[in-house]
Formats: C-alpha cells, structure tokens, sequence
C-alpha cells in the first residue's frame, strides 16, 4: 500500500484473484487515501472474509469518485455485506456494484437493499450465486427504488 502513494492519479486497481486475504485488505484499504481518483476498484476471488470486507468499507471513504467496485467470489457473508453496505454513503457515484458468490444471506441482502440509497447512480448491480432467498429478494427489490437509473 506504501507504492500507491506514488500514483495519486491511479483511476483502476485490479488485484483480483490474488489471495490478499483480511490482512491483504487491510493494506489496500490503508493504501486507497493515496488515491483519491481511483474510479474502478476489482478485488474480485481474494479470499477477503467480513473482516476484511469491513476494512475495505472504511478504506472507501478516500475514493468518492469511485464508479465501479467489484468484490464479488469472496466469503463476505452478512456481516461483510453490513460493513459494505456502510461503505456505499462514502461512493456515491458508484455506477456497478459486484458482490455475487460472496455467502450473503437473507440478513446481509437486507443491509445491501438498505446501502442502496447512497448510490443512486447505480446502473448495474450483481448479487448472483448468494443464498438470499425470497425474503432477501424482497428485501432487494425494496432498495431498488432508491437506484432509478439501475439498468442490469
């Protein structure tokens, strides 16, 4: 995260499927007020759990300009989906929110439905291969009408 303070113009980091871990997160995250430009974030199959998930979310607050955050193949679950949902009110330009296959339940789709009204802007939002059963997809379908120009 030292090296990022040395590009203050980075507009993507991807550093997806590269095992980083919590501990990985937390480094990233420390690392992201070095790059308050940053538009598209992946850290996509990283083996990031709810720890990590809620670094990342703290990490968020530095890059408001951000359009794209891929977290999707990490076992957030719902308690990373929470500290997610908190981060969105830092991005709220976010225009595609990826967070399939990350263990979410009917509790953590809950606290995404209620994160969405931050990000009004979104036009693509993944949730796909998660547990939220019918109550999470209600719950879902509910936060969708704070995103208006959501698309896919």
């Amino acid at each position: 995260s030292n090296g990022l303070r040395h590009i203050p113009n980075l507009q993507t980091l991807d550093i997806s499927y590269n095992k980083i871990g919590d501990n990985g997160a937390d480094k990233i995250s420390n690392g992201l007020r070095h790059i308050p430009n940053l538009q598209t974030f992946n850290i996509k199959r990283n083996g990031i759990g709810d720890n990590g998930a809620d670094k990342i979310s703290n990490g968020l607050r530095h890059i408001p300009n951000l359009q794209t955050l891929d977290i999707s193949w990490n076992g957030i679950g719902d308690n990373g989906a929470d500290k997610i949902s908190n981060g969105l009110r830092h991005i709220p330009n976010l225009q595609t929110l990826d967070i399939g296959s990350s263990l979410i339940g009917e509790n953590g789709a809950d606290k995404i439905s209620n994160g969405l009204r931050h990000i009004p802007n979104l036009q693509t939002l993944d949730i796909s291969y998660n547990k939220i059963g019918d109550n999470g997809a209600d719950k879902i379908s509910n936060g969708l009408r704070h995103i208006p120009n959501l698309q896919t």
